[in-house]
Order: C-alpha cells, then sequence, then structure tokens
C-alpha cells in the first residue's frame, strides 16, 4: 500500500499518542468552574469533532453553548490553563501508540508530517520530550485548521496530493484530505470504517508491503 506514496501524513492525537482522553480531561479541568451540563455540551461537541483546535473548541463553548462573547484575554487564560495540564500529563511514553511507531520507523525513506488540530508550539514540544521529531520532516498544528495546513504544504512544494495520504482518526481528518485529493486513511476509531479505507493495524499492512 504505502510503496505508492512518496508523503504520508499523520494526525497525531489517537493516532501516535494516546492523548484523546487527557484532552477530554483537559477541557473538564480548565472549565470546571462553568455549569456542568454546559461542559458537557462542550465534551460531546469535542469528541465528536476530533480534528478541531481548541481554539474554535473554546469558541464554540462560549458563543453557542453559553451565548457569551469570549474577548481575547479570557481566550487566552483557558488556553494556558489547558497547555498546562497537556504538558503534565502528555509527556509519557506509555502513551505512544506502538503499531503506528513501528510503522513510522519503517517508513523513513517516506517524507512523513504530522498535521494536528493541537496547539503547533506544544506538539513540537511534545514531539520533541517522546523523541519523535527525527521522524518528521514538519510537525504543523493549531491556530492554523489542518486544511490551511495541508494547503500552505502544497504551495511551498513539499506534498504531491496525488502521491501523499493522510492518516487520521476523525471525520476532520477526512475532510481535509478529500478536499485536496489526497488518499484517506482511517485508523484506531471503527466509525470511520464507513468512509472506505480503514486500517486496523499498520503491522499486517506493511508486512504485505514486504516492510515488517
Amino acid at each position: 500500500m504505502f510503496e505508492s506514496f512518496r508523503q504520508i501524513i499523520w494526525d497525531f492525537d489517537g493516532v501516535i499518542l494516546d492523548s484523546n482522553p487527557w484532552r477530554t480531561l483537559g477541557f473538564r479541568e480548565t472549565l470546571k468552574d462553568y455549569p456542568e451540563e454546559s461542559v458537557q455540551q462542550l465534551i460531546d461537541f469535542h469528541e465528536s469533532n476530533g480534528g478541531l483546535s481548541r481554539y474554535a473548541k473554546f469558541n464554540y463553548f462560549f458563543k453557542d453553548i453559553l451565548k457569551n462573547e469570549l474577548d481575547n484575554d479570557k481566550l487566552n487564560v483557558l488556553l494556558e490553563k489547558f497547555r498546562l495540564i497537556m504538558l503534565k500529563n502528555l509527556i509519557d511514553e506509555n502513551l505512544i501508540i506502538n503499531d503506528s511507531i513501528q510503522a513510522i520507523k519503517l517508513l523513513k525513506d517516506k517524507d512523513l508530517f504530522i498535521i494536528s488540530g493541537s496547539d503547533q508550539s506544544e506538539l513540537n514540544y511534545i514531539c520533541e520530550r517522546l523523541n519523535l521529531s527525527k521522524y518528521f520532516k514538519k510537525i504543523l498544528g493549531s491556530p492554523l485548521t489542518k486544511k490551511e495546513n495541508i494547503k500552505n504544504l502544497i504551495q511551498e512544494g513539499l506534498i504531491d496530493p496525488s502521491l501523499s495520504c493522510l492518516i487520521g482518526d476523525s471525520h476532520n481528518d477526512f475532510e481535509a484530505a478529500t478536499e485536496f485529493g489526497i488518499q484517506f486513511y482511517g485508523y484506531n476509531n471503527e466509525k470511520l470504517k464507513g468512509l472506505g479505507n480503514y486500517i486496523e493495524s499498520f503491522k499486517d499492512l506493511l508486512n504485505s508491503d514486504g516492510l515488517g
């Protein structure tokens, strides 16, 4: 399968790092002073929109759930609280998804990228601390959206959509890939099986490619 691609784009949360439960906890802790019912609505939105950034989710919480304005000062306070919770809990080698990392190591002859909804500076710091940065040509995240980051890579000549694939665990990943004609592969989320290509295990795929 992978032999036909020159570039492979990876989502991060839920694909490389088993971090989604901590992301959920981060929203609960950051918003613990707000009504529980409203926070649960945000959690439901968060879990249904895995690829969206925390910027978009905090804005959704205030504007769509609380029906309040969110100024930059308040947003920055929330972002900092969330960031500190993530840094405290995600720099943990036990959270690395071994199936994915073994594939990444075997695909070192490809141009590999991370494009995530997570904060870019935080993402790069976590990858550096977990010794993952060396495998990737670029590690990109929010505040730019996944679509914006993919568009920039195409414009820079780093990605050829016809020779690329994107591996993700959310419908947002699927939408980002298909908008640019990039082959999408779902992973680690059985709800994505109905979208077509789905990876049950990288080990089996790599063995079939003669890389395992």
